[in-house]
C-alpha cells in the first residue's frame, strides 16, 4: 500500500514538473524564464535517479527557493506589467494581452510548484515519521469504526 502511495506521488512529481516546463516554454515568448531549465533538470533526476530521503528533501529545498523567487517576480514584475504606464506608450500597449497571460501562466507555475513542494516534502519523510503517520491513521480509523 504504502508503495502504491509513494509510485503515485512520484508519478504526481514528474506530471507537475512536466506542466511547469510547458507553462514556461509559453512564458519565455515574452520573458526569459528559467523554469523550463530547472524543471527539465528535476525531472531528468527524478526519472533516471534511485532518490533517497535526502534526494527528495534537497529538491524539495531548491523548489521552495524557485517558488520564492517566482513569488518576488509575480509581487514587482507582475505588479509593474499591470499598470499604465507614466505616459502612453504604444509599444507598452501592444505587449499588454501578452503581459497578462504571462502574469496569469506565472500564478499558475507558482500554484504547481507549491503542489510540487508538498509531494516533495512527503516523499523526503523518514521512514519514522512515515511509520508514525500511518499508525496515526490506522488507530484513527479504528476509534471511527469502533463507533460506527
Amino acid at each position: 500500500m504504502a508503495g502504491e502511495d509513494e509510485q503515485r506521488q512520484k508519478s504526481l512529481i514528474e506530471y507537475l514538473l512536466w506542466a511547469t516546463a510547458v507553462l514556461s516554454a509559453f512564458n519565455c515568448i515574452i520573458r526569459p524564464d528559467y523554469n523550463i531549465i530547472f524543471s527539465l533538470l528535476f525531472l531528468y533526476v527524478v526519472i533516471s535517479q534511485n532518490l533517497d530521503n535526502v534526494g527528495y528533501k534537497n529538491l524539495c529545498y531548491m523548489t521552495v527557493f524557485l517558488l520564492i523567487v517566482d513569488l518576488l517576480w509575480v509581487i514587482t514584475l507582475g505588479w509593474i506589467w499591470s499598470e499604465d504606464p507614466p505616459t502612453y506608450n504604444q509599444n507598452w500597449e501592444s505587449f499588454r494581452s501578452m503581459h497578462h497571460i504571462v502574469i496569469f501562466l506565472s500564478i499558475v507555475e507558482i500554484i504547481f510548484k507549491a503542489g510540487l513542494v508538498y509531494f516533495l516534502f512527503q516523499l523526503s519523510a523518514d521512514d519514522d515519521a512515515r511509520q508514525k503517520l500511518d499508525d496515526f491513521k490506522s488507530s484513527m480509523k479504528q476509534r471511527l469504526n469502533r463507533r460506527a
